[in-house]
């Protein structure tokens, strides 16, 4: 039989509804026919749930009938490029950091509410999944910024409590890369650091005597720029459940 495989971007199919019921008088051959569409759609096709929209609350996701494991990627909020110095030594500002990543299975069951925390790009707050505290700990730590100096903005850090050790992976976010200086012909050119990437991100290019690049998808970090100039963006935090 071919693999499954699944992307996380792939979207999801029209699903035709399989609710024919099963009659007293069916044989395993018409019960196996009525319930097959159903199974081979959901196992090549899991339904996905996604939460981008930053925010300092924390809100919940209720578990569907029938689900009692979720496959799970949660990404910090990355960090915003800086603008440079015109001196003290002059240089282009450092890339933004990118945030943590965290991806696993969680044992869940039907109806019970999954807290998370989704905040906005750029905030320096931390992403979280269950809880924030103690055993069940699961969280995706955001970017840092970097400086005005050059030096380029450090990686978001990640944390899974032991309720979920054997089952979750915590990864930290890579460094922002630093801004430079160069003199070529009496002339000054500043540019600015790179932004981290992530697995779905694209982090922000460094300004080259201009604006920093903006980051794009998931928890990447935005580029540096010279003094002047206007630093790029994060990427924000996101929670991607697949069930």
């Amino acid at each position: 039989m071919a693999a499954l495989k699944y992307r996380f971007f792939e979207p999801l199919p029209a699903l035709q509804p399989q609710n024919t019921p099963v009659a007293a008088a069916d044989g395993l051959q018409a019960i196996v026919g009525k319930l097959q569409g159903q199974i081979t759609q959901f196992a090549a096709y899991p339904r996905l749930f996604a939460d981008t929209t930053g925010s300092a609350t924390t809100r919940s996701w209720t578990v569907p009938a029938g689900v009692h494991a979720l496959k799970f990627r949660l990404f910090g909020p990355g960090a915003q490029g800086v603008a440079g110095q015109n001196s003290g030594p002059r240089s282009g500002g450092g890339g933004g950091g990118a945030g943590a990543l965290c991806e696993g299975t969680l044992i869940v069951s039907p109806g019970e509410a999954i807290a998370y925390r989704i905040p906005p790009a750029g905030s320096g707050s931390a992403a979280y999944l269950v809880s924030d505290s103690g055993n069940a700990r699961i969280v995706a730590g955001a970017g840092a910024q970097g400086t005005a100096a050059g030096v380029g903005g450090a990686g978001g850090t990640a944390a899974v409590g032991s309720d979920h050790a054997a089952r979750v992976l915590g990864f930290s976010g890579r460094n922002g890369r630093g801004g430079f200086s160069a003199t070529l012909a009496l002339t000054i050119h500043d540019d600015g650091g790179d932004g981290a990437d992530t697995p779905l991100g694209a982090g922000g290019r460094g300004g080259k005597d201009a604006n920093g690049g903006a980051a794009s998808g998931y928890g990447a970090g935005g580029g540096g720029c010279p003094a002047g100039n206007t630093p790029g963006s994060a990427a924000a935090a996101a929670l991607i459940l697949e069930y």
